[in-house]
């Protein structure tokens, strides 16, 4: 049928987006406190808060995709989350300032929460809530565990240290950037928005 079409493609492209959030949350994890410290001058204290503000703005981001249902089937929000992820990332890895850190912390973490909990609730609903399908998320999880710091060592290889050389970094990480988004990408090339049908709450 057509809707276990498209939600199977939801679930791809979700899936895709995920794997590409965890990388970059743990490639990205170990370099924040340096940031904050070495490039923009905060002490350890505020650094810490403002560090956390992408797990803050992902939590919120959970609560309101719990709330609000009408993102279901939704290949838009998808779109959204393909977009922002990048940009959020590369915003807080080489911004300047304070403020071009801060705003890419809450736009990747508004990306990392949709992508996340897209992926749960597509997978569920796929797999109507079999285990595999939960074994199945948390290894695109821990497939982002490996996969950040790898790339991070590839950084390291070609060009010193990431704090010394976030540029080279970035390169380092945009083929990985460009094959998740392409992978979400083409996952919803079967998820039309104009199908219309009831999902379930």
């Amino acid at each position: 049928p057509r809707h276990v079409i498209r939600l199977k493609s939801l679930l791809a492209s979700s899936r895709w987006s995920m794997f590409g959030s965890y990388t970059l949350l743990f490639l990205l994890a170990p370099l924040l406190p340096y940031i904050f410290r070495d490039r923009l001058s905060f002490d350890p204290g505020p650094a810490t808060a403002m560090v956390a503000l992408i797990d803050l703005t992902r939590f919120v981001t959970f609560a309101v995709m719990q709330r609000y249902i009408g993102w279901h089937g939704k290949r838009s929000v998808l779109l959204w989350t393909i977009a922002l992820m990048p940009v959020g990332f590369l915003m807080t890895l080489l911004g300047s300032d304070l403020a071009t850190v801060l705003i890419g912390e809450v736009l990747f973490g508004i990306a990392a929460g949709l992508t996340y909990y897209a992926a749960l609730y597509y997978a569920m609903v796929v797999q109507n809530a079999a285990v595999e399908a939960g074994g199945a998320h948390e290894g695109f999880i821990g497939s982002g565990f490996v996969v950040g710091p790898a790339i991070g060592l590839a950084g390291i290889f070609l060009g010193g240290s990431a704090i010394d050389t976030p540029s080279t970094l970035a390169l380092t990480t945009a083929p990985f950037l460009v094959i998740c988004a392409a992978g979400a990408l083409w996952a919803l090339r079967n998820a039309r928005e104009g199908d219309h049908f009831h999902f379930p709450d």
